[in-house]
């Protein structure tokens, strides 16, 4: 028997054969329409079914329906059918309270402010004194006023004079404490705060740690101030009822470039490198840290009990000479303070914070981690990198009047 090719986009609907599950007097289009039709109310049968489960699976886990449903629908049938679609992530809402508002407080309150957008119902707080809330110095209350009209409530107390159950009900009113305050207040205020964090029962803690990697460097380092915050690290490592974040940022990128840490001597033209040249330092701007500081506070799925590491820069102290040349367009003198010699600067004066500090970088443990790594470079959100400072920072007649 011979099969000839059947074309039936050529045929007359008359002459097409006959389907097979529907009667030869159906005809064809009404079949068309009949599936389509069949397939939309399967598609729309998948989308209750679904919706129907989440909400009864969220009401039975958490005794609330889960806000975002539509968005998990959607989501499921973007990944059945194939599209890619780009969404807003709305965050669940969640009620911050940051200690301080100095260099970097500020912008992490500015930025909080902006990401807690995402999250309808969060509130943002700040503690400090009262006498700096009713402040009638000029600049400090221009920063006052942009913080409430950010909507920024204001919360009184007292870090240093507060007792720690005082300050635990203060905190208990919040699902979020990050500490901005420095170490300003004296080598006990960060167990003191971290103390009084557990005691409240607060659901997630962001002590002051944004700096270096503590625990690499040691205890028993020239900087002793750091005994302190590995003393912090254990009493948050040692409960499970409050949740910790530590972020990890290195130095402030402006502290590097400050003529009192002497690293870079703009009057000498001269870099002296801690160390060696080859020596790496991370850097990273508080106004970076203030907006990545947000975005991890919002992150989803949330960061818990865990360090999270930043950096605008990693760099080397010759490669700062060398930036310093090609952005000011001069020669720097290369210089090296070895660690035998900081060290012996140091004991001759013992209770010198920066020659601590400048002892520490020379060392060059924990103070410096590769930027790929890290949470920006991983979310590939922009930062400053140190050339990027400088040349926006320093001109030619500011750096040489430092």
């Amino acid at each position: 028997m011979t099969h000839r090719a059947v074309h039936t986009q050529s045929m007359q609907d008359t002459q097409r054969p006959a389907a097979a599950c529907v009667s030869k007097h159906f005809p064809p289009d009404a079949i068309i329409v009949f599936s389509q039709g069949l397939a939309d109310c399967l598609c729309l049968a998948e989308s209750l079914l679904i919706g129907h489960f989440f909400l009864w699976y969220h009401r039975c886990a958490f005794l609330r329906a889960l806000p975002n449903r539509a968005s998990i629908c959607s989501s499921y049938r973007q990944q059945v059918s194939g599209e890619i679609m780009t969404e807003v992530t709305q965050f669940p809402p969640q009620s911050i309270l940051v200690l301080g508002a100095g260099e970097l407080g500020l912008p992490v309150l500015r930025n909080l402010a902006r990401v807690a957008k995402r999250a309808p119902g969060s509130t943002i707080s700040v503690l400090l004194r009262d006498s700096t809330i009713n402040t009638e110095v000029r600049e400090k209350k221009v920063e006052i006023d942009e913080l409430r009209g950010l909507g920024i409530q204001m919360v009184a107390a007292d870090l240093v004079n507060d007792s720690i159950d005082q300050l635990a009900e203060v905190f208990a009113r919040f699902d979020t404490v990050i500490g901005c305050a420095g170490m300003v207040a004296g080598r006990e205020t960060p167990m003191k705060l971290a103390s009084a964090a557990l005691k409240s029962g607060v659901k997630r803690y962001f002590p002051w740690q944004f700096g270096v990697d503590f625990e690499v460097i040691g205890r028993g380092s020239p900087q002793d101030l750091f005994d302190a915050q590995l003393d912090v690290r254990e009493l948050l490592r040692a409960q499970d009822k409050t949740e910790w974040v530590i972020i990890s940022t290195g130095m402030f990128t402006s502290f590097l470039f400050e003529p009192v840490f002497e690293v870079v001597d703009f009057e000498n033209d001269t870099v002296n490198a801690l160390g060696s040249l080859d020596t790496s330092v991370t850097l990273t701007t508080p106004d970076d840290i203030g907006a990545l500081t947000a975005e991890i506070v919002f992150f989803e799925p949330r960061f818990r009990n865990q360090i999270v590491y930043l950096s605008g820069d990693t760099v080397t102290y010759g490669e700062i000479a060398s930036l310093l040349e090609r952005v000011l367009g001069r020669p720097f003198k290369r210089n090296v303070w070895t660690v035998p010699y900081l060290l012996q600067e140091l004991e001759k004066d013992p209770t010198h914070h920066i020659k601590k500090y400048r002892a520490v970088f020379a060392q060059g443990r924990g103070v410096a981690w590769p930027k790929a790594g890290t949470f920006n470079a991983q979310q590939s959100i922009q930062v400053t990198t140190a050339e990027k400072w400088a040349r926006a920072n320093l001109t030619t007649s500011s750096a040489q009047v430092q």
